[in-house]
């Protein structure tokens, strides 16, 4: 499928005028986008943070992390960047995709708007949802609760309580086993 690479401007995010277009790979492999430290200090951005980071040959090594405006998809935001040594790639990071709401076509070699997931994203009203015998809780149906009821009947995930079981629609998600009505219909 390949790599490929787009084309985004970078600015300092108190002094937008003082800024670089350039073309940063696209990887959905790297949290943070990533530009090189020398570029980073010629728009006159510095370190406000550290970051562990494992290199792709397994090695991990303290990197400088800093904030830069960056232009996008006709939208600009401030986005987390590590900042590369000096021979270093630029890439771009699945937060800053996140952020700018973009995913990957990788047949097509571009980016796509996608959705934010807020909550649940199962494909059924029904899913994600955990029965109690007691009767109705929240939805109006017997039985049934939302997932992230009040409710101190439902057990949440962290919540000790029964065996969790998870939803075959939606892999993350978990359910109590007793009692449970995940992906019912």
């Amino acid at each position: 499928m390949g790599t490929f690479s787009v084309q985004a401007t970078i600015s300092h995010p108190h002094e937008p005028s003082r800024c670089q277009e350039l073309f940063l790979l696209v990887d959905t492999g790297a949290a943070y986008t990533v530009i090189p430290e020398p570029l980073l200090e010629a728009l006159g951005v510095h370190p406000t943070a550290k970051r562990t980071v494992t290199l792709a040959d397994g090695r991990e090594e303290v990197w400088d992390l800093t904030y830069v405006l960056i232009s996008l998809a006709g939208e600009q935001a401030p986005t987390p960047c590590l900042m590369a040594p000096h021979d270093g790639m630029t890439l771009l990071g699945a937060v800053t995709l996140g952020q700018f709401g973009l995913g990957v076509d990788p047949l097509g070699k571009t980016l796509i708007p996608v959705r934010a997931p807020l909550a649940c994203t199962c494909l059924s009203p029904r899913l994600c949802l955990s029965a109690h015998p007691e009767g109705t809780q929240g939805s109006g149906e017997p039985g049934w609760a939302p997932r992230n009821s009040r409710d101190p009947r439902h057990r949440g995930p962290l919540a000790s309580g029964p065996p969790w079981r998870g939803c075959p629609e939606q892999p993350n998600s978990r359910t109590p086993l007793q009692g449970a009505a995940c992906c019912a219909t």
